[in-house]
């Protein structure tokens, strides 16, 4: 919904910044509270991903659509001109939701940029290149401290996540990047890079 995506650009910032801004720690912390596990939020131009473990994620969609859902509407009804909603913003028919290697595999996807259907993978784009440093920045984030709400088990996910990233744009481990380094790419070449990044992602 408009009002939740507004709510998350207004106090997580529009994904342009390579920084947090402390409300993805505390809603990391929430849902760390709520599961009983670890918890790491990542907020970009273009998603906001929740990263759970713990005894009780199954019940992840409630907790992170009765969280966001209730701030969005309270934050959008102290907005002088914003709409009044009748009842908190219902984000369940927009959540997605995935567990086990499904999950570990869309980390992996978004460190690779590969995680949104209407993007193609570039190595060549600094904007794809760019979720990997929010990806550190989120990570960062949510290890700091005396109680981090990131433990070890999403840590080690979140550590190898971002040397594929970084691989995936790595000349020395995928070869056909450094054979359109510093040559205009045909379309052919892109979609074998393409194809030899997803492979090296699926490995």
């Amino acid at each position: 919904p408009v009002a939740a995506w507004k709510w998350k650009e207004a106090v997580m910032g529009d994904g342009a910044g390579a920084s947090c801004t402390g409300a993805e720690r505390e809603l990391a912390e929430r849902v760390q509270a709520a599961t009983g596990g670890e918890a790491i939020v990542l907020s970009t131009c273009a998603r906001l991903d929740v990263y759970a473990f713990g005894p009780a994620t199954e019940n992840l969609t409630e907790i992170v659509a009765d969280d966001v859902g209730g701030r969005a509407s309270s934050w959008r009804g102290n907005r002088l001109f914003a709409p009044r909603y009748a009842a908190p913003v219902d984000l369940r028919p927009k959540l997605v939701t995935r567990d086990g290697a499904d999950a570990a595999r869309h980390v992996f996807g978004v460190a690779c940029f590969a995680g949104l259907e209407l993007c193609e993978f570039d190595p060549f784009d600094s904007h794809q290149a760019h979720v990997v440093k929010q990806i550190k920045a989120a990570f960062d984030d949510a290890t700091a401290g005396a109680s981090p709400p990131c433990g070890p088990r999403l840590s080690a996910l979140l550590r190898l996540a971002l040397e594929t990233g970084k691989s995936a744009r790595d000349g020395r481990s995928c070869r056909a990047i450094g054979k359109l380094r510093g040559q205009t790419a045909s379309g052919v070449a892109l979609a074998e890079l393409r194809q030899e990044g997803a492979t090296a992602v699926q490995a």
